[in-house]
């Protein structure tokens, strides 16, 4: 593969070496958490953690995402991307954000402690998800993890950081 066919089809390399090698590792780690979640909710009204259970993971897969984008949408990045993209790639950050600060910090972004947020707030056996439920916000999982792919795998419309 010559390096105009590797860029083309590994557009965040644009933006950053580190960032096109850290968001693959977090999109591994997500489709291992899914993986993860079809054995523990393959059954009906069971959760069966005999083999592990995925907390762990999705707390470390949310550190990891949020920080890929998190480096995205720093302003000293913002002329590497098209105005809109920008925008979509901070609003994600935002979104991503109220999911992360419980997670890295044991507190709401408004600095209160958490009480359950950190809890699995629900299981959906059909789409095989754990649900957290932060501050009147419902997270799905897997939703979660899906939705990471598109700011990195699609991300970069111009050529290169500025």
């Amino acid at each position: 593969m010559n390096f105009d066919a590797f860029v083309a089809a590994n557009p965040l390399v644009r933006f950053s070496i580190y960032t096109h090698l850290q968001s693959p590792r977090v999109i591994e780690l997500g489709s291992s958490i899914k993986a993860r979640l079809d054995f523990i909710l393959a059954e009906q009204g069971k959760a069966d953690i005999s083999e592990g259970d995925a907390y762990g993971d999705i707390w470390l897969w949310t550190l990891g995402a949020y920080e890929v984008v998190r480096t995205m949408a720093d302003p000293k990045w913002e002329g590497a991307w098209s105005p809109e993209k920008y925008r979509e790639i901070v609003e994600y950050k935002r979104f991503l954000s109220d999911m992360r600060v419980p997670f890295a910090k044991q507190e709401l972004r408004s600095g209160k402690a958490v009480s359950a947020e950190n809890s699995i707030a629900g299981v959906d056996h059909e789409n095989r998800t754990y649900f957290f439920e932060i501050e009147g916000k419902v997270f799905d999982v897997r939703e979660q993890i899906d939705s990471f792919e598109w700011p990195t795998r699609r991300c970069c419309s111009r050529p290169s950081r500025q």
